[in-house]
């Protein structure tokens, strides 16, 4: 009996190990791939951030009031930005892709007075821009704007460039422009008013006569003629009968 009860107690300890064993890869995997999907979405976040700096700083680039003064027609060389948000002096917009010279790209949270932009790339081992501007063509009055984002994602290092182009919508006029002469202006006396009569007074309309029903032209009633009085004609006294004379027997 007691053989058999060590080896019924020997057979469940392996059951145990191996289902601990399956347990523990299964744990694995998952974790695996749990890490994996974060990391995924971590380099997917971190490059929607750097998609929205580079569209940031074109931004910058095409609201400068002064793209197009200075010497030369452009102060692309010295823009006079001053800092961005985070406190960081902009640089010229003379950066080349075959010599780079990266600048911290601005990321920093919000303090007191300061706004803060791209917070979620505080800490970002790698974060920096670069930017140009030059003629298109040769044309003076069309510019081509470059953007450089450099980031760091999943262990590597990732560039992004961003294009656009700037037009010179304030060209100055070649000509001199010739004044029209001014038309003196003549004063219209106003129209005399003329007060409008009071409308004339309504006169009812008779109703109108009935028409008998009928062909033709109605006939006029006939006009009564009374009857005059009989003459009284006076009747003659009788004639007298005479009386006999004589002796009668």
């Amino acid at each position: 009996m007691s053989r058999r009860n060590f080896s019924r107690r020997g057979t469940t300890l392996v059951e145990v190990l191996v289902a601990v064993a399956l347990l523990t890869i299964i744990f694995l995997f998952i974790t695996s791939d749990l890490l994996q999907a974060s990391q995924a979405e971590n380099v997917s976040a971190t490059r929607t951030e750097s998609m929205d700096a580079a569209n940031y700083l074109l931004g910058v680039m095409r609201t400068d009031q002064n793209f197009w003064s200075g010497a030369g027609g452009n102060d692309w060389a010295a823009p006079g930005l001053g800092n961005d948000p985070c406190g960081n002096a902009f640089p010229p917009y003379t950066d080349k892709i075959t010599a780079p010279t990266w600048h911290p790209a601005p990321a920093c949270t919000p303090n007191g007075s300061n706004p803060g932009i791209f917070p979620d790339m505080v800490g970002q081992q790698t974060f920096q821009y670069m930017w140009n501007a030059q003629n298109q063509g040769g044309s003076p009055t069309t510019a081509q704007l470059t953007v450089w984002v450099q980031v760091e994602e999943g262990g590597r290092v990732n560039v992004y460039e961003l294009n656009s182009t700037k037009g010179n919508i304030h060209v100055q006029p070649t000509n001199t422009p010739v004044l029209p002469t001014p038309t003196p202006k003549v004063t219209t006396p106003p129209p005399t008013h003329t007060p409008t009569p009071p409308p004339p007074s309504h006169t009812p309309t008779p109703p109108p006569t009935p028409t008998p029903s009928g062909h033709g032209s109605p006939t006029p009633p006939p006009t009564h003629t009374p009857t005059p009085p009989p003459t009284h004609t006076p009747t003659p006294p009788p004639t007298p009968t005479p009386q006999p004379s004589g002796t009668f027997e």
